[in-house]
C-alpha cells in the first residue's frame, strides 16, 4: 500500500516544479527490509487546482474577491469575536448604464468603481464585488468613526467622473 508523504517544490535549473513524493513498504523479500520512494511531477495539477480555487473566489471581472470569499471572511470576524463593520456599496442607476451606453461601458464603470473602493479601502479593510452592481466592505478593526468616515470617502471616490470612451459618466453610490 503507497503512503502519500508529501508535496515539495523544487528548482531544477530555473524551473521551478511541484513534486508528490509517496512512499511504499517492501514486502515479501525473505531478508530485505526497506522502502521505495516515487516522485511525481504535479506541477500542472496544481496549478489547475490554484485556477480552480480562484475562479472560486475571485471576480472575474474586477479582480476583488467574489461573495463566497467575502461571505467567508465575515463568518471568521463572527466566530473570532472581531469589531468591526461590514458596508454594503449598491451603484445607483447602474442599468441606467448599461442600457443607454452598452454593457463594455457597464464593465469599464464596475472596473473602475473596484478600484476607486480598493483606494478607499486601502490596508483597513477588504472590498468584494457582491454581484451586479453590488460591492462589499469589510472593516474588521475599525470602529463606527472608521466606516462613516470610509463611508464619506465611497460617496467621494465613485462619485467622481468615470470615462468612458467619449464621455464622463457620474455614478451615484447608496453605502450603509
Amino acid at each position: 500500500r503507497s503512503v502519500h508523504l508529501a508535496e515539495l517544490q523544487v528548482r531544477w535549473g530555473d524551473v521551478e516544479r511541484v513534486v508528490a513524493v509517496d512512499g511504499r513498504r517492501i514486502k515479501g523479500l525473505p531478508g530485505f527490509r526497506g522502502l521505495v520512494f516515487s516522485l511525481q511531477d504535479v506541477s500542472q495539477y496544481v496549478e489547475e487546482l490554484q485556477s480552480l480555487r480562484r475562479s472560486a473566489y475571485d471576480d472575474a471581472l474586477t479582480g476583488l474577491p467574489n461573495r463566497a470569499d467575502i461571505w467567508n471572511a465575515i463568518q471568521q470576524a463572527f466566530r473570532t469575536r472581531q469589531n468591526g463593520s461590514v458596508l454594503m456599496v449598491d451603484l445607483d442607476d447602474f442599468k441606467g448604464i448599461n442600457d443607454r451606453f452598452g454593457h463594455a461601458a457597464g464593465d469599464q464603470v464596475l472596473t473602475t468603481v473596484a478600484q476607486r473602493l480598493r483606494r478607499a479601502v486601502h490596508e483597513i479593510g477588504t472590498v468584494a464585488r457582491f454581484g451586479g452592481d453590488e460591492f462589499v466592505i469589510l472593516l474588521p478593526a475599525g470602529g463606527e468613526d472608521d466606516a462613516r468616515r470610509v463611508m464619506n470617502l465611497v460617496v467621494h471616490e465613485v462619485g467622481r467622473p468615470i470615462p468612458v470612451g467619449l464621455d464622463d459618466l457620474v455614478v451615484g453610490v447608496s453605502v450603509g
